[in-house]
Parts: C-alpha cells; sequence; structure tokens
C-alpha cells in the first residue's frame, strides 16, 4: 500500500507495529515496514532530529520548528498494513485511539490509498 505520511503520522505507525511478535519471516516483513517509515540520515540532518529522554525510560522525538513537515510517500507491505489496520479497529473498537492517531485511521481505515 502506497500511503503518504506525515512525519508525525510516520512515527505513529510506527509505534503500532514495533511491539509486535510473530515468526521470523513475519518479524522480517515488521522490520521492512519501520524501515520504510523511518527517517535516512539526510531527512534527520535537515529537520535537526533529536530524542530527548523523558524521564519514564522512554524517549521523545523533537524536530525543527522552520522543518517544514512533507508528506513522504511510504510503500508499506500487505502484510505490515493488515497489521496497522487490525490494530486501529481494533483501538477504535475499545474506544482506545488517541488524537495522534486519528488521522493514520483515516488514511487506513476511511480512505485507504490505493
Amino acid at each position: 500500500m502506497k500511503i503518504k505520511l506525515s512525519i508525525t503520522e510516520r512515527m505513529k505507525v510506527n509505534e503500532l507495529i514495533q511491539d509486535q511478535t510473530g515468526s521470523n519471516s513475519t518479524l522480517k516483513l515488521i522490520r521492512l515496514a519501520m524501515e520504510e517509515l523511518s527517517f535516512s540520515e539526510q531527512e534527520a540532518k535537515d529537520m535537526e532530529l533529536k530524542q530527548v529522554p523523558t524521564g519514564d525510560g522512554k524517549t521523545s522525538m523533537y524536530w525543527s520548528p522552520k522543518y517544514v513537515d512533507p508528506m513522504k510517500e511510504c510503500d508499506i507491505g500487505e502484510y505490515a498494513t493488515s497489521l496497522i489496520v487490525k490494530k486501529l479497529k481494533s483501538l477504535n473498537d475499545a474506544e482506545m485511539l488517541h488524537q495522534e492517531q486519528n488521522s493514520i485511521y483515516d488514511k487506513f481505515i476511511e480512505t485507504p490509498a490505493k
């Protein structure tokens, strides 16, 4: 599935699949999707991307406010797409979607790319 995603959307989709468990072959498919969603060295440099510890053992990503957030067309494989859709539907059914996930829900569920 080819889909245009912003920086924040790419990070939120990555969060949906990063803790996925499965067989070796399915984990390779997940890794490919995560690589597609990640940032190139040039992108990270251009946007002055930084990871900052939050104090709870996690990190937050920050980038320069002067950086214009371009949409990146991501080519996500069929297996990873089905996993993302399943997770988003499950969160929606449980009424557990977060505001930051609303736009990716719309893109993957409401108006999927062709």
